[in-house]
């Protein structure tokens, strides 16, 4: 029900149509910590192959997050990598091996462990030269119960978070933020930002929408930490719907890596290109001329 809430949720969601208003070539660049986008849109991270899909041996680990990362800067914006915490240590070094080669291009995403070991992964993302790391506290719920295993996750205080976030210079967003509560304890924790997530739907079921939580949340906390959302991501349209909801920028997860299999690196790019352009389209149709010019005024 969590994923049918997140597609249901979205398509409820309508946009003013104003063709009159003479707006001919919007802006639809952004800019998230200092970084010029084509589109505020990025990769949402994504584990590997080996876990999430062990029947697919038509790409190699490296082939597919070279795909993901290469295909979204090939569009203007910024690609990703995910974590498996119970993935052997070489292999995740493996894949900051494919960031290294995107410096300040590619969103980092990291699992809940325990902080030390976090931290190792923190290192690899600084060596690489990761654009931000997302710490997806969501994924707590998913093996928190075996705390004292190599590869557990575990629940987060706003103390431990904050530990994290000191612990670096490279941004730190908190993922899986679904309350306007939580997103304060997330400023509190000195997070850059927050991501609203509800892990694709993969977490806790009968859980709201992206959405539907989105605009509650954005009434506390925008405009003092960047905002990105995921859920169902799919179209030009969907990009303006979230960011007239509150968002700063959006993550696109399943959808991309259709695309990389698909076609590889230049299938993401022309996925992310092809959303690009349908932003601008309705951009148009909706009388904004650039992304800070979007607000909820754009919805029907």
């Amino acid at each position: 029900m969590s994923f049918q809430n997140n597609f249901s949720g979205l398509q409820r969601v309508r946009l003013k149509l104003r063709p009159l208003s003479g707006n001919k070539k919007p802006d639809s660049s952004t800019v998230i910590f200092g970084q010029k986008l084509s589109f505020p849109a990025m990769a949402a991270p994504i584990g590997g192959l080996a876990v999430n899909f062990p029947n697919l041996h038509d790409m190699s680990e490296a082939q597919y997050f070279d795909a993901i990362i290469g295909g979204c800067v090939d569009a203007g914006t910024m690609g990703s990598v995910g974590d498996i915490q119970s993935d052997p240590w070489d292999v995740t070094k493996a894949r900051y091996d494919v960031v290294a080669r995107y410096p300040g291009k590619v969103v980092a995403g990291i699992k809940p462990r325990p902080n030390e070991n976090l931290i190792r992964v923190i290192r690899l993302a600084e060596a690489a030269k990761a654009f931000m790391i997302t710490i997806d506290i969501d994924s707590a719920g998913r093996g928190w119960m075996d705390a004292s295993s190599a590869t557990a996750v575990e629940p987060k205080t706003v103390a431990q978070l904050r530990e994290l976030i000191r612990a670096t210079k490279i941004p730190v967003l908190i993922k899986g933020i679904m309350t306007p509560e939580d997103a304060l304890l997330a400023g509190e924790a000195g997070a850059a930002g927050i991501c609203v997530s509800n892990h694709g739907g993969r977490v806790l079921d009968h859980s709201p929408a992206t959405a539907d939580a989105l605009p509650a949340i954005a009434d506390k906390v925008k405009g003092k930490m960047v905002i990105l959302v995921d859920g169902c991501v799919h179209y030009g349209t969907d990009v303006l719907k979230y960011l007239a909801l509150g968002a700063d920028a959006v993550l696109v997860g399943r959808h991309l890596w259709r695309a990389a299999h698909g076609g590889g690196r230049p299938g993401v790019k022309l996925f992310m290109q092809t959303m690009h352009d349908e932003l601008t389209a309705a951009m148009v149709l909706t009388a904004v001329p650039n992304v800070a010019a979007i607000n909820r005024n754009v919805l029907a």
